[in-house]
């Protein structure tokens, strides 16, 4: 059975997520020092892998999904992490406060753009198409 490209992907994300899953289900500390550690120590490196790998996703799924479908799950997900995270909200509360009072700028600012872009567009396509 040849997979399409977007089940590729997704097939990709489940594996890597359940490895995650399982990991951090029986040794939080090695992921946190195998994968975390590692990741977040080159944040030019991985900002730009990340990147990179954004758009390759993206390539592929907005020919199968309208911006508008798109949206709508990235919705989901954000709200999902959104309920993730009250479960740190005392240290996201330090973190926030330290974000907030710096100026926006590396990958902050190139993720703000895309967001812009990706919302107009949504706009643009909700209420003139």
């Amino acid at each position: 059975m040849a997979l399409t490209a977007i089940q590729t992907i997704a097939f990709i994300f489940i594996i890597f997520g359940l490895i995650k899953v399982l990991v951090v289900i029986f040794n939080k500390k090695a992921w946190y020092n195998g994968v975390f550690r590692k990741i977040y120590s080159k944040p030019k490196t991985w900002g730009f892998v990340y990147l990179m790998l954004a758009i390759i996703v993206f390539y592929y799924l907005i020919p199968a999904v309208d911006i508008i479908d798109f949206m709508a799950s990235a919705a989901l997900i954000g709200l999902l992490m959104g309920i993730a995270f009250m479960s740190y909200s005392k240290e996201l509360s330090s973190l926030g406060k330290e974000v907030y009072s710096k100026k926006i700028g590396g990958w902050a600012r190139v993720t703000m753009i895309i967001w812009a872009v990706l919302t107009i567009w949504a706009l643009y396509e909700i209420f003139l198409v």
